[in-house]
């Protein structure tokens, strides 16, 4: 590309008499462009600037009030932000003269905006996490405080964290695709499949303690088969995976809680003097096995052919990637380091 179209840069005004003079001549827009390796909306921009006022002269940008970007403003737009971060640059702006931060006349840009965000608050545009309205009851609250109050006064080597994740056995068929026009996009689908496998997973700060694999959603036997496992296991070094004194922290799944669940549960884990409790509400980000079931399922789509195949074998090569360092740093995460 040309030196002189770089962006931001305005063009010298023989290149801008150039285009005209091409303009003149007949030449399209597109021809013009090509020929001077410029993009075609430049060019386009200073023949209707040239048509709506006969000169070559760029025009001059800027407000000639005073522009917004002053601390007041900065520091709304920090505050809407964070009380809402999907808000738009134009919502932004509405609220800046709706809230009498700003008058109509010296109104930031949207892309003043976005600098605000990027430049003075060091924001970055990501995913959303979605947090649940339920968090914010009153009695959800105490027993947060509550689970914290409890899990802070446990020694983070004598926690296992127990979830469930499901995994359906297909691979991701591609939405859109390329045809003849007016006529429909047709691919035979890769694979379709109902079947669904359960992962149990039982996680520490040292690694995974103990998993297993069912066919089909799990249940309160199934819990309480993967418990009388993980109670026998052991490690290399001949030594329980469980041990007295430990604590098991699951969430409040529908069926971790009936009657024929939870106290047989709770009998089980008593024999070998194992506390059991339940984690918050609405707040999964206090379990650790949601971070390794992320790390599983990314793994599992990054090879989808031998996951279809194979499945079994691929969530346990993927659980087996869930190192003792990577799992102080889930830990961590959570807030339990």
């Amino acid at each position: 590309m040309n030196s002189f179209s770089r962006q931001g840069k305005a063009l010298p005004n023989q290149v801008r008499e150039k285009i005209i003079q091409n303009y003149l001549d007949n030449c399209s827009i597109t021809t013009i462009a090509a020929g001077l390796n410029l993009p075609y909306k430049t060019v386009s921009n200073i023949v209707d600037v040239w048509l709506s006022s006969p000169t070559v002269e760029p025009k001059r940008g800027g407000n000639k009030f005073c522009t917004a970007r002053t601390d007041d403003v900065i520091a709304f737009t920090e505050f809407v932000k964070k009380n809402k971060p999907t808000t738009y640059g134009k919502e932004i702006q509405q609220q800046l003269v709706a809230n009498a931060i700003c008058l109509p006349e010296n109104i930031p840009s949207k892309s003043s905006v976005s600098r605000i965000m990027t430049a003075d608050l060091g924001y970055s545009y990501k995913k959303i996490s979605r947090v649940a309205r339920e968090t914010e009851r009153d009695d959800v609250v105490e027993k947060l405080s509550v689970y914290i109050a409890a899990i802070s006064d446990i020694d983070t080597n004598r926690l296992h964290f127990f979830d469930e994740s499901s995994v359906l056995v297909t691979s991701g068929n591609r939405n859109r695709g390329h045809s003849a026009i007016g006529q429909p996009a047709i691919e035979i689908q890769r694979y379709a499949s109902n079947a669904t496998y359960t992962v149990n997973l039982l996680h520490s700060v040292n690694g995974v303690s103990h998993y297993n694999i069912i066919r089909g959603p799990s249940n309160g036997l199934e819990l309480l088969n993967f418990f009388d496992e993980a109670l026998e296991h052991e490690d290399e070094f001949g030594n329980p995976i469980i041990k007295q004194g430990d604590v098991i922290v699951m969430d409040n799944c529908g069926f971790h809680h009936a009657n024929h669940v939870e106290g047989n549960l709770r009998a089980v884990l008593e024999t070998r003097n194992v506390q059991l409790i339940f984690q918050p509400p609405y707040h999964p980000c206090y379990n650790t096995c949601e971070y390794c079931f992320n790390f599983m399922k990314v793994i599992l789509r990054r090879y989808p052919k031998h996951t279809e195949k194979y499945t079994d074998l691929c969530i346990s090569d993927a659980l087996e990637m869930i190192t003792m360092g990577f799992s102080r740093q889930i830990f961590k995460c959570c807030g339990y380091l």
